[in-house]
């Protein structure tokens, strides 16, 4: 892996951490998969082997917190003005749900005091923490999955299940472009639905990303005017996102979604992953390893030995239907 994001990733720091981190040994980038910046708290890497504290002069120590230089506020203003494009105020919406995403499909994590418009967060003040997770291509995430599950006579719909910075969205990303660039024994008409512009850099030969649509509006526009046969949705959060999704399950297509679980017990857990499974279009969930071992399959499992009981989705196709009537009219 070559480390063209990690000095991407460079070039939206302070001058002073930018300078810092760009004399590090080579193999140190290019295990980095998260920055983590506090304000007056030592300067951290996250990568293949844990935390790495960062020195003033680029040394490094994962046993000595003492070795890393000291994070200013002024490293945070100046780190966050760039990241926002000099417009932080702009960005506030996307701040007050977490992230802002830029740069190659890079994540900035903000932490800070709420600002509350009712009961709802409504933006970020007084930041003192930023979570900077580096976007990483690996060419041929997905093979193992294709090779495993995948055939010219069998195309299943799969829940890829994983931890944060288990590498899902680098494994959807390279599954988009292998089946629509002729893997799976023809060019498949695939569609993305990138709502947090997470899923840049995609170069399928008849793939299409919706970049910032909502997924239940991103699966109706698809529908209506892409003609898809694969639907590709990165982390399926909540019931009512599980819900959009099944309601496009009956048109024929197939989807590949993820979502966030921690091992096998924790994702039987999950409402979403329940609606997903007891649509009966989901054959395989495949449960990815850890940070450690980003795009590596720990398991896979058929839905059909899961069990959940009885899932009464009757109403969702009514839903799509209504939906797509409603928008071609």
């Amino acid at each position: 892996m070559d480390n063209e994001n990690f000095s991407e990733i460079t070039e939206y720091l302070s001058d002073r951490i930018k300078n810092i981190l760009k004399y590090l040994p080579e193999n140190v980038k290019n295990e980095a998969y998260e920055i983590r910046l506090r304000e007056n708290r030592p300067l951290v890497l996250f990568g293949s082997k844990g935390a790495m504290f960062i020195g003033e002069n680029s040394s490094y120590s994962s046993m000595d917190s003492r070795y890393g230089a000291i994070v200013t506020k002024n490293d945070i203003e100046e780190t966050a003005a760039k990241i926002c494009g000099y417009s932080v105020y702009s960005h506030q919406n996307e701040m007050a749900e977490g992230f802002v995403t830029f740069g190659k499909g890079h994540r900035a994590g903000f932490c800070g005091a709420a600002v509350f418009n009712g009961s709802t967060v409504s933006a970020v003040k007084n930041i003192s923490s930023l979570n900077i997770r580096i976007a990483r291509e690996v060419p041929g995430a997905a093979d193992e999955i294709l090779k495993r599950l995948y055939s010219q006579e069998k195309f299943p719909g799969i829940i890829i299940a994983g931890p944060p910075c288990a590498g899902k969205t680098t494994v959807l990303k390279n599954f988009a472009e292998q089946v629509s660039d002729k893997y799976t024994y023809g060019y498949r008409k695939t569609v993305v639905i990138d709502e947090r512009y997470e899923m840049s850099g995609i170069t399928g030969a008849n793939c299409d990303i919706l970049r910032g649509y909502p997924k239940d509006l991103g699966i109706i526009h698809a529908m209506r005017v892409l003609s898809p046969e694969v639907i590709i949705c990165d982390e399926i959060s909540s019931p009512s996102e599980a819900d959009k999704v099944i309601a496009g399950l009956n048109c024929g297509i197939k989807f590949i979604v993820s979502l966030h679980a921690k091992s096998e017990e924790d994702l039987i857990k999950k409402s979403a992953a329940k609606i997903l499974i007891n649509s009966g279009e989901f054959e395989y969930i495949v449960l990815l390893k850890d940070s450690f071992s980003p795009g590596q399959i720990k398991k896979i499992i058929r839905t059909e030995d899961v069990e959940y009981g009885s899932s009464g989705r009757s109403g969702n196709n009514k839903f799509f239907c209504d939906c797509l009537r409603n928008s071609a009219s």
